[in-house]
């Protein structure tokens, strides 16, 4: 079954970071959309210039899809808000991401499925860079107050800081380095040398292609930990289009089996 596509336009923005920058989506087509979705995500559609009119066509021949994550959706105004990363490129997503104001239009399809800690998890371990930042924050405002654990977030600057509402057990841990590719080697690290604590254990680590090779292994490191005991993925990977990130996963993934 085709996702179904819903047509909304931007009701405002905020500069959340010097970094990133929150969009609120507004629209009929969100009358629909089902609450409790804050962490899954939804699918922005940029047409892809083909110069093919056809509205019938697949829509993965029609347009070029980025996830973005559910940050938070208020079902009596019909607001959704998404937080995009500002790359400063010229991919289409940052691009219209870097211009988009209030009245601009917008496709998404979605939302997908949430990705967060059981309710027994009673230790969680968190790790991730700034384009699953808005996830983290999610995850971590919905833990119990009782549960302990690290979060361990790597930033651009010091700037791009955000206020999180973290249970008062867990430990958010900040790198700031506005070198990706040695922040991501730093923010790996950390997260390897972190033993896991608890009974019930929880692992969610997301953003470049090596924190998700490294966070695998990291998770087979541990009998205990379940299939539903972890979640990792990558959202981008250093040097490659989303594409290019996608192929590389999913080799990886045939790879580990």
């Amino acid at each position: 079954m085709a996702p179904q596509i819903r047509n909304v336009f931007v009701n405002k923005t905020q500069l959340v970071t010097p970094h990133m920058k929150r969009v609120t989506l507004k629209g009929p087509d969100l009358s629909d959309f089902p609450s409790g979705y804050e962490g899954g995500y939804v699918r922005a559609l940029f047409p892809k210039d083909t110069g093919d009119d056809n509205e019938q066509g697949a829509i993965k021949d029609r347009f070029l899809m980025r996830s973005y994550t559910v940050r938070n959706f208020r079902n009596a105004a019909q607001e959704l808000d998404l937080d995009f990363v500002l790359h400063g490129d010229s991919g289409p997503a940052s691009k219209w991401a870097e211009t988009a104001k209030e009245g601009d239009h917008l496709s998404i399809a979605g939302p997908g499925p949430v990705k967060r800690p059981p309710p027994q998890s009673d230790w969680v371990l968190f790790a991730g860079d700034m384009t699953s930042l808005p996830a983290i924050a999610v995850n971590l405002e919905n833990l119990s107050r009782e549960t302990e654990g690290k979060a361990i977030i790597l930033i651009e600057s010091e700037e791009d800081r955000v206020d999180l509402r973290e249970p008062p057990k867990v430990e958010v841990q900040w790198i700031t380095d506005s070198d990706a590719k040695r922040g991501t080697e730093t923010l790996i690290t950390e997260f390897e040398k972190t033993d896991l604590m608890g009974s019930e254990p929880f692992v969610w680590a997301a953003g470049e292609f090596e924190l998700m090779r490294s966070a695998r292994k990291y998770v087979k490191r541990f009998d205990t930990l379940s299939k539903d005991s972890s979640y990792v993925s990558s959202y981008w990977k250093s040097g490659e289009t989303d594409e290019g990130m996608k192929k590389a996963k999913a080799a990886l993934l045939a790879a580990d089996g």
